[in-house]
């Protein structure tokens, strides 16, 4: 019994079943653009037919385990020099949230997580601050280091050496020379990539040029791990 018969017994036929084209996607056929937009639209049958189309092929390709790993975050530092509209990340550093973590924070979240059987340590950070504010260059100085990518490799070493987790780093935008500075550092790493369209990104303090070259450039295993 294929897929549409299988539903039929469940729900009326609706409009979406009829023309085929859910079967012949789980018959292994490419998605068509014009129907990946007439799906955005489904409601009622037309949606639940959809649903459990989408919950056949993962299950035909993922099978029924889901699998993670326990993370703890380190937010490294919340200063950025980017201000995009929709971050709640980001503080200036004359807001009483603004933070940049010592060293000895960094190992107590760290181990605080490995007691937690946490596997892996995220540090969550803005982008280059020091090149904005004074004030993250000042701590970046009173650390012993010039850039912020220079403390996260040396946290992304410490954690390892003193707990053991797997750090993986999202420092923003990053050339191919700073992204080799931390492999072997960090198991992986990640990047934020809010959009592609120049024309959306006009009116941003970043565009998504940068980001794509730097998703381009990664190995097949980072771009998935960065999805």
């Amino acid at each position: 019994m294929g897929f549409t018969e299988a539903f039929a017994l469940q729900v009326p036929t609706p409009p979406l079943e009829r023309d085929g084209s859910l079967q012949a996607i789980l018959d292994g056929g490419a998605l068509k653009r014009e129907d990946a937009i007439r799906f955005l639209s489904s409601s009622g049958d037309q949606a639940r037919l959809l649903w459990s189309a989408a919950a056949m092929l993962r299950d035909s390709g993922k099978g029924g385990i889901v699998s993670y790993s326990r993370k703890v975050f380190i937010p490294l530092t919340n200063l950025c020099r980017d201000s995009c509209g929709y971050c709640t990340f980001k503080k200036d550093p004359w807001e009483n949230d603004a933070l940049t973590m010592s060293p000895e924070q960094v190992i107590a979240v760290a181990e605080a997580g490995r007691k937690m059987h946490c596997t892996e340590a995220l540090f969550t950070l803005g982008e280059r601050p020091e090149q904005r504010y004074a004030e993250a260059r000042d701590a970046l100085r009173k650390l012993g280091f010039s850039t912020t990518l220079e403390y996260v490799r040396y946290a992304s070493e410490m954690v390892i050496k003193k707990t053991g987790l797997l750090p993986h780093a999202n420092p923003g935008t990053m050339t191919k020379k700073e992204m080799a500075s931390l492999r072997d550092v960090n198991a992986s790493m990640g990047l934020m990539l809010e959009n592609v369209s120049d024309r959306l990104c006009r009116r941003e303090d970043r565009t998504s040029t940068r980001r794509v070259n730097i998703r381009s450039s990664a190995s097949p295993q980072s771009r998935m791990l960065a999805s």
